[in-house]
């Protein structure tokens, strides 16, 4: 995520490239204005889900089993991962939320 959000806050220049479209692919790519407080609290809180679990996540793996606790671990982290996208779109208080979530699924 570190190096993804370099990407999508960098402020790009208008260049003109021999494309016959009216828009380059940079272009295309969503940018967001945030502020770096916001991109420090957006990082910041996959590790703060993320201290949250280790031990009840232990305890589930001990009284389940380690494979279903693995399964579901993974089934979560594929579709927070997949609402990241549209999650930066809506709100960055909503990806902050995400991201707390998805470090909480780290077991």
């Amino acid at each position: 995520m570190s190096i993804a959000m370099i990407a999508m806050v960098r402020h790009r220049e208008n260049t003109t490239n021999n494309i016959n479209d009216d828009q380059s692919y940079e272009d295309s790519i969503p940018t967001y204005n945030w502020d770096e407080m916001t991109q420090q609290s957006i990082l910041s809180a996959f590790y703060i889900g993320y201290t949250i679990t280790p031990i009840p996540g232990g305890w589930c793996s001990g009284y389940i089993g380690g494979k279903k606790v693995l399964g579901l671990v993974l089934l979560c982290e594929s579709l927070l991962i997949a609402l990241v996208p549209f999650a930066a779109g809506i709100n960055a208080n909503l990806l902050i939320i995400i991201r707390v979530l998805d470090g909480a699924v780290q077991v």
